[in-house]
């Protein structure tokens, strides 16, 4: 009996398995001191809560919470505040941009006193390279200032560039060049009437004759170079002496000299657009606009003007019954009736109103991709600096005081009419 019961005993006090639960097992804390710096083992059940892990090298911004977690530790090592700059809208680019002030009247481009390039338009320049230029030119009396004052500012009435006040005295509301500059970057150029004898009261008796016709070509010369789209304003069907002028002024302007490669040099020139003004209704018929058209086509044959740019009241876009297959090709050309209408359209089958055709015409203008005047796209203020060079390059040039030299004189007309 007592050797089993020692063997019992051995048993009982050697067991492996009651060795390695003594072992295993751990003393359990229930409550842990503030002050007792214990640390935690690395196998215990807790897990470890990471409220933000950054990159090595890295010190990144935090959390509120895990800002207000750190301060109980070194005040020191408290991570940095960042602050996000606003994002920059588009108002606020624009703001950035030098403002420039707005035009209520045309100013001066060329006085006719001193036959100078103004600089007063620099003000209303900017450095943007989006913008176009339109010119126009005419006989006295046709209308011209009238229409670049509704091109320009079709929402009021007022007119924006100087209109005769005593239309019966022959007197030009215009000298030399007038200029205005839109918010929407237009430049209008309203120039003098061509071979007008009024403005002869200018001139003193000892200045070389003809010298009237000279500064017109001199005019027309200056926007076949500086403009993007030229108006020919008439107020007849077709003028074969404005054409002839026209071809003049093309042969004598001066070459800008583009080359379009190593051997083929070009010359710029600008779009050239016809418009009838104070028009009589029975031109808008298609056998009238398609006999325009047809003369337009075969005077400008041998020009480099451009007069056929997809543009025109024979498109078919302005007035439904003046399409290219009855009118033919559309050349750039418009017509506008009289200001008093009226009730004169009601016998026609299309409804003709003098402001609805203009603008129209105005769309179909702007419509047009400008022609770079040169290699290099200029803004508006060298433009302005481009202006003066082909306006010195003009005056200077040859060709016009020899043609001057080629026109007839006022004594040679005397002596041909006395041998008469």
């Amino acid at each position: 009996m007592d050797h089993d019961r020692g063997r019992e005993f051995r048993k009982k006090k050697y067991s492996t398995r009651e060795r390695d639960d003594k072992q295993i097992k751990r003393p359990i804390i229930l409550l842990k001191s503030k002050d007792a710096n214990v640390k935690t083992d690395e196998t215990s059940s807790v897990p470890q809560t990471i409220l933000l892990k950054t990159r090595d090298g890295e010190k990144r911004a935090v959390s509120p919470q895990a800002t207000s977690s750190s301060k109980g530790g070194k005040e020191n090592d408290a991570s940095p505040v960042y602050h996000l700059a606003p994002r920059v809208t588009a108002p606020d680019l624009a703001s950035l941009l030098p403002a420039t002030s707005e035009m209520k009247s045309s100013i001066k481009l060329i006085a006719p006193d001193t036959l100078a390039v103004s600089d007063s338009i620099l003000d209303y320049l900017t450095d943007s390279t989006d913008f176009l230029v339109i010119g126009c030119l005419g006989y006295q009396s046709v209308g011209k200032s009238t229409i670049m004052s509704k091109l320009a500012n079709l929402q009021t009435k007022e007119a924006v560039f100087h209109i005769s006040s005593h239309p019966e005295e022959s007197l030009p509301g215009t000298e030399g060049i007038d200029a205005l500059v839109t918010p929407d970057r237009i430049i209008f150029l309203d120039t003098e009437p061509l071979l007008s004898f009024a403005l002869l009261n200018r001139k003193s008796e000892d200045e070389v004759e003809n010298e009237l016709e000279i500064l017109s070509l001199q005019y027309a010369g200056l926007l076949f170079s500086v403009c993007h789209i030229v108006l020919l304003i008439q107020d007849s069907e077709l003028d074969t002496d404005l054409i002839r002028f026209l071809h003049v002024a093309e042969m004598l302007k001066p070459s800008v000299g583009l080359q379009a490669d190593d051997e083929t040099s070009l010359d710029y020139f600008p779009y050239l657009v016809f418009l009838h003004n104070k028009t009589d209704l029975k031109a808008f018929s298609r056998h009238s606009i398609k006999f325009l058209q047809e003369r337009y086509k075969a005077t400008f044959s041998g020009s480099q003007l451009p007069i056929t740019s997809g543009i025109g009241i024979g498109t078919g876009s302005i007035l439904r019954s003046l399409t290219p297959d009855l009118c033919g090709e559309p050349v750039n050309l418009f017509l506008l009736p009289h200001f008093d209408v009226g009730s004169d359209t009601k016998g026609f089958s299309w409804n003709i109103q003098y402001d609805e055709l203009l603008k129209k015409m105005r769309l179909q203008l702007l419509s047009l991709p400008p022609m770079p005047f040169t290699h290099t796209v200029l803004s508006e203020k060298n433009w302005w600096h481009y202006t003066v060079k082909m306006w010195e390059d003009i005056k200077k040039s040859n060709f016009y005081t020899e043609y001057g030299r080629l026109l007839p004189s006022q004594t040679s007309a005397k002596m041909e009419l006395g041998n008469t």
